[in-house]
């Protein structure tokens, strides 16, 4: 095979020798690699990374999942970080400890696409699939950020590759061993994501259709035992993974928490909002050119594009559920189909490449190649990093104002301190309720009450020391706002979103009898007067800065010039 078929045939292709291909690739993989490590350090604060580190944290702290405490995601990244990360100093030295284990996942997932699309196209696409990859702004956004949604790439793409390879096979059982492989890599992926399910709804398909178009051998027991081979290796992970919970006794609530709940929820799903959600629209429709380039080429000779076949059927349709059917789809979420489509991409601009060669031999046509490859670049790679780049100051600064609040509440309270917190800020902190992150769906359960018990139950039973307001927290139902504000006080000179255990009382309150004060949570207490020379008697007892008071009622009096007063309790004590 000569170098002008790479691309066009599926085999073993010779690798392509022209420095004016090799050297912008190059360049434009340094430049992705380079925009990655700056915002491994630089990107700002996603939600969900504080929820995943809370989540490692609650396993050190001998906490089960969803049996003690509710989680929406499944526990395979939790479970790593709690033993790769140390989770006993401060938020921003474990918060930046994490964000650099996630960036050589990003350097697997390039090197994985490179595998899939060299098997499928050969090695001039797969370099040029990796340049469009690493400069991706959804692959480098959400690879540096601590999820699991990286890692669960590199298993798509590595089991998307052994499908393809067990299309080359002529031996049933080398075939079969394949597909288990690609099973288990899907099952391992179950463990880090339910959202699996939407490309394993798809890959299999794709796969018994490529396989059974494609051969001559004896078509339905091939596509039979590599279905069965498939499903013995999803089985093996996910069943480790269910028992495992089950020892625990939180296998039921493991598979209410991460499937029946994200899956069943109607207010989660939203079609326009995957066209929000996955903004790089130039890089899709070249990537949509390529299916179509795909399809057109497999409909003239099947056998030899089965492979291309599968890559382009797998990238159509994950993309489709994406956009149609998945609950919430975030960017973060288009990584199933964003190296699928950075391949596609590649495709595209090899055949533009081989327009360029063909259009210098024959001495006409070349403006309107060039022009289409300079376009291609601009879109693949200029673009990209540029808008990147200008974003870098507000990420930067948005990083560092995130980061020292962490550390400041992480300073403040103390191991004993259990926070209300919808957006998991104190993520080294017991939480005052059962749902440390107020995701949408778990503030629904609130709202609804189909929750086992309610806001204020929570924060009563668990002794809630801090109530942080955010945007969550200011969603929860009336009755639970009016117990925060009857039984917790805003300190504005300490944070003015921040609430303490205590209450403010004007000097009419006071002037004439005591005042019955509710404690919700034992610990001790501060006073401050706004008059220093009035007397403030708790429970009959003379007490002048401070004061230790239990769980129930007490009544406050103000002897001497009336004055108001303000009582909460000291976080930490």
């Amino acid at each position: 095979m000569n170098e002008t078929q790479d691309n066009e045939v599926v085999g073993s292709p010779a690798p392509t020798r022209r420095i004016g291909l090799w050297l912008p690739v190059a360049i434009a993989i340094a430049a992705g690699l380079l925009m990655r490590w700056h915002y491994t350090h630089e990107a700002a604060v996603d939600q969900d990374e504080l929820q995943h580190l809370h989540f490692a944290w609650c396993i050190t702290q001998d906490m089960v999942p969803y049996r003690d405490f509710w989680d929406n995601h499944p526990p395979g990244l939790h479970h790593a970080l709690a033993e790769i990360i140390d989770l006993t100093g401060t938020p921003t030295a474990a918060f930046q400890t994490a964000r650099l284990w996630m960036y050589p996942i990003g350097l697997i997932a390039l090197a994985a696409t490179y595998l899939l699309a060299r098997t499928a196209f050969g090695a001039r696409c797969a370099a040029l699939s990796v340049g469009w990859l690493a400069c991706c702004e959804a692959f480098i956004l959400k690879t540096v950020e601590i999820r699991p949604d990286g890692i669960w790439a590199v298993s798509l793409i590595l089991a998307l590759w052994m499908l393809t390879l067990s299309l080359g096979s002529i031996r049933w059982l080398r075939a079969s061993l394949y597909c288990l492989a690609a099973g288990a890599l899907l099952g391992g992926g179950m463990i880090l994501t339910t959202k699996t399910l939407m490309p394993l709804a798809v890959v299999v398909p794709a796969w018994a259709l490529a396989n059974w178009l494609s051969q001559e051998r004896p078509r339905v027991r091939f596509t039979l035992l590599g279905i069965g081979a498939l499903a013995l290796g999803l089985a093996l992970p996910v069943a480790s993974w269910l028992v495992y919970e089950s020892s625990q006794g939180a296998a039921r609530a493991a598979l209410q928490y991460t499937v029946i709940d994200n899956f069943t929820d109607p207010d989660r799903f939203n079609v326009t909002h995957a066209l929000t959600a996955a903004w790089p629209y130039a890089f899709f429709a070249v990537a949509l050119i390529g299916a179509a380039l795909v399809l057109r080429q497999a409909r003239l000779d099947i056998r030899a594009h089965s492979r291309p076949l599968l890559v382009a059927l797998t990238a159509l349709g994950t993309a489709c559920l994406y956009a149609f059917v998945m609950p919430s789809p975030f960017l973060q979420s288009s990584l199933m189909f964003v190296p699928l489509f950075a391949i596609l991409a590649g495709h595209v601009t090899c055949r533009v490449v081989k327009a360029c060669g063909a259009a210098r031999k024959r001495g006409d046509g070349a403006v309107i190649a060039w022009a289409s490859l300079s376009a291609l670049i601009f879109v693949g790679c200029v673009w990209p990093i540029l808008r990147l780049h200008l974003q870098r100051p507000h990420q930067r600064s948005a990083l560092a104002a995130t980061l020292a609040r962490m550390d400041w509440i992480h300073g403040w309270t103390n191991d004993n301190d259990a926070v209300f917190d919808g957006q998991c800020m104190a993520t080294f902190r017991r939480h005052a309720v059962s749902r440390p992150s107020l995701v949408h769906g778990a503030l629904r359960g609130y709202i609804e009450g189909t929750s086992a018990q309610s806001i204020s139950d929570e924060l009563r039973a668990r002794h809630c020391t801090v109530v942080l307001h955010d945007a969550r927290t200011a969603e929860i139902p009336p009755r639970d706002r009016a117990f925060i504000d009857t039984h917790f006080v805003q300190i504005k000179d300490i944070d003015a979103s921040v609430y303490l255990p205590g209450q403010r009382y004007e000097a009419a309150d006071l002037r004439d009898a005591g005042i019955e004060f509710n404690v919700v949570t034992p610990g001790r207490y501060r006073i401050r007067r706004g008059l220093t020379d009035s007397v403030t008697r708790v429970d009959q007892r003379a007490v002048e800065a401070s004061v230790e008071l239990d769980v129930g009622p007490h009544v406050i009096e103000s002897l001497g010039p009336p004055s108001a007063l303000t009582i909460w309790r000291v976080p930490g004590q």
